[in-house]
């Protein structure tokens, strides 16, 4: 049978139906990242696994500050009990009114300090 496939197939047809089935086949790294932890690296897994760490939470921050100097953009999200997260893009991005952080209680700075940063950093340049 797979003789009379060769026959009547080119090399490169076969090489191309095979990687897509393998593509359709194959679950996005979404679905791999979520369910068994690879997203966040093997040796955090491994830690986890060994009882060792536990898997880390996340919540919802929503957009608190956005800041623009010069070329440069901050944008600052608090979440839940203090989370905060600033994410830094070029003056043009657009910043999601809110996004997926790593639940981290009672943060060492605010979204006042994480501005007051930003704006120190871009002056000493």
């Amino acid at each position: 049978m797979f003789q009379s496939l060769l026959k009547t197939c080119s090399y490169t047809s076969i090489f191309t139906a095979v990687v897509w089935t393998f593509a359709i086949a194959t679950p996005s790294t979404g679905v791999l990242a979520k369910d068994s932890g690879v997203g966040l690296g093997f040796s955090v897994m491994q830690r986890i696994w060994q009882g060792k760490s536990e898997k880390p939470t996340s919540t919802t921050c929503r957009i608190a500050r956005t800041v623009v100097i010069g070329m440069d953009k901050m944008c600052a999200y608090r979440g839940a009990n203090g989370t905060t997260l600033a994410v830094y893009n070029s003056k043009g991005d657009h910043c999601p009114g809110s996004m997926t952080c790593t639940y981290s209680p009672f943060s060492q700075k605010s979204v006042d300090d994480l501005t007051i940063a930003f704006r120190k950093s871009k002056k000493d340049r």
